[in-house]
C-alpha cells in the first residue's frame, strides 16, 4: 500500500499540501463495548497496517 502512495505522490507534482485523511466509525451499539484504549488500539493497529505507523 504505501508503495501506491508513493506513485501517486509523483503523479501530483502541482500539489503542495498532500494528505490523506481516513475516519473509523464505531457503530452505535458497540460504543458502549469498547473500553478505554480501544480505539486508540484500533487507529494504531490501522495505521500500522497501512504503512502510516511513522506519519501523524
Amino acid at each position: 500500500m504505501r508503495f501506491e502512495f508513493e506513485m501517486v505522490n509523483r503523479h501530483n507534482e502541482r500539489c503542495k499540501n498532500k494528505y490523506l485523511r481516513f475516519e473509523i466509525g464505531i457503530a452505535p451499539q458497540d460504543e458502549t463495548k469498547l473500553r478505554p484504549g480501544d480505539l486508540l488500539n484500533i487507529m494504531r493497529s490501522f495505521a500500522n497496517k497501512m504503512y502510516l505507523g511513522e506519519h501523524q
